[in-house]
């Protein structure tokens, strides 16, 4: 079984874009219970180290490359920073593309959904291309999506789950394609 790991791209753990991935990673659980495995993460739980030399070996580092090279795909939910992206996940991210875990790059080649929202206007549109051109030089397959919001106010309800609109949308775009992207390979090597 495939497995694929929700992250925000925010530093604020209350942002609309950290609730989005949490939501996602729930739904995700059960639409695809049994196929794909569903793990989260927290980057503001790692104390990552600048980058140097002589952080390399940093635990930090070394247990957020162990996870990330143990996904198969990714789900990624990012805030917008005046057109630009949170410096955790900036630094997260240099370190990923950095890191070898025998015998492949951590990252290349895997997909990846990048998923925007905001609570009104064109909010995460001006930073997702920025950061699916990063994505993509880190090597990850990128499948970019922006749920705009609707009547209700967001794609997020107030007890933290998906809208059924949200999910629709999210189904017809960036989440289920790399589900699709999993099963496919899950079931090429099964």
């Amino acid at each position: 079984m495939r497995t694929l790991l929700f992250l925000s791209g925010s530093s604020l753990r209350t942002s609309l874009n950290a609730r989005l991935s949490l939501a996602a990673a729930r739904f995700a659980e059960t639409r695809f219970d049994g196929q794909i495995n569903v793990l989260t993460v927290d980057l503001m739980e790692y104390d990552l180290p600048p980058i140097e030399p002589s952080a390399a070996d940093d635990p930090s580092v070394a247990a957020l490359t162990k996870l990330f090279d143990g996904a198969d795909g990714f789900f990624v939910s990012a805030d917008e920073y005046t057109g630009a992206f949170s410096t955790q996940f900036r630094l997260a991210l240099n370190w990923l593309m950095l890191a070898k875990a025998a015998p492949h790059p951590v990252l290349s080649g895997k997909p990846t959904a990048l998923v925007g929202a905001a609570p009104m206007g064109v909010g995460g549109m001006r930073g997702l291309p920025a950061l699916k051109h990063l994505l993509q030089v880190a090597g990850m397959d990128v499948h970019m999506q922006q749920l705009r919001p609707d009547t209700s106010g967001g794609p997020v309800d107030g007890n933290g789950n998906l809208t059924a609109s949200a999910e629709n949308l999210m189904l017809e775009g960036a989440l289920g394609r790399v589900a699709e992207l999993l099963q496919a390979t899950s079931q090429d090597q099964g």
